[in-house]
């Protein structure tokens, strides 16, 4: 089984380091993220393997040899059925997956653009949660997703939410982002799908970010709640990075921490 190294750094409202929490890497990992995922899904768990729990096969027997006896329609025995527990797709799936769940409560109430760092949007989500200083949420500007040619994103708003936890996965392997689906399939938000492969799968930072449609006001997200997935191609083993300090993002095109010249003459972007 393959390793895969994490790094996680102290909490920071607004890129200022926060005192008075000192979070073990691995707690601070456990504190957002269950993997697999299949171990912890609620739905994937409480269903059977075959819809045997209504079904007793001898009585049905002796119902149908009394059906056919009278000669009445209809004296089929029916069989039981297999569950979505044993459906090969959906149980790989959420073995390869890790979810990221909410640390705490989160509200998030829709508010008027052009105030403070979010001038520019017509309008962003507020975050309120029991202690700001371990986390915050930010937004992309509209343009950045917007185009005059196509509205699919017109009328959706952008919530991203730093985790500050970072992934160096093994040469060859990737990871994507994707919808919560089997753990929160009613979301009032839709998660970016994305995916890190080499050379930026040497700093896969994971980030919740979300796009919201304008019509939902404000919304509830629960301490636990699935916020997004972490689909790997395989199961692997997650291990501390050597690095106290992690693994640092690159930034306006000047790579820092694991992130080589060479990687950035392959991916000459700003990454964030």
């Amino acid at each position: 089984m393959k390793k895969v190294k994490y790094s996680c750094w102290q909490p920071m409202v607004n890129g200022v380091p926060v005192t008075g929490y000192h979070f073990d890497a691995e707690d601070w990992l456990n504190l957002w993220t269950q993997y697999p995922a299949i171990k912890t899904n609620k739905w994937y768990n409480s269903l059977p393997n075959r819809t045997s729990e209504v079904f007793n096969r001898a009585k049905a027997k002796i119902e149908k040899m009394r059906r056919d006896r009278l000669g009445l329609q209809n004296s089929y025995l029916n069989p039981t059925v297999n569950t979505a527990r044993i459906c090969p797709n959906i149980r790989e799936f959420l073995s390869r997956c890790m979810v990221v769940r909410a640390p705490m409560d989160m509200h998030f109430a829709r508010a008027e653009g052009n105030l403070g760092h979010h001038y520019g949007h017509d309008y962003y989500y507020e975050m309120e949660i029991t202690d700001p200083h371990l986390f915050h949420s930010e937004s992309h500007e509209p343009v950045q997703f917007r185009s005059d040619a196509c509205n699919t994103f017109q009328d959706h708003i952008n919530i991203k939410i730093p985790t500050r936890i970072a992934l160096d996965l093994p040469k060859g392997m990737q990871c994507m982002f994707l919808q919560p689906f089997y753990d929160n399939p009613n979301a009032p938000f839709q998660q970016i799908p994305g995916v890190f492969t080499e050379p930026l799968n040497h700093a896969a930072n994971i980030i919740v970010n979300w796009m919201v449609h304008k019509d939902v006001e404000d919304f509830i997200v629960n301490k636990g709640d699935a916020l997004m997935y972490v689909y790997f191609p395989e199961r692997v083993k997650f291990v501390k990075h050597d690095s106290q300090e992690g693994m640092i993002k690159t930034k306006w095109n000047k790579p820092k921490g694991l992130v080589s010249t060479e990687v950035q003459k392959k991916c000459p972007m700003e990454i964030k």
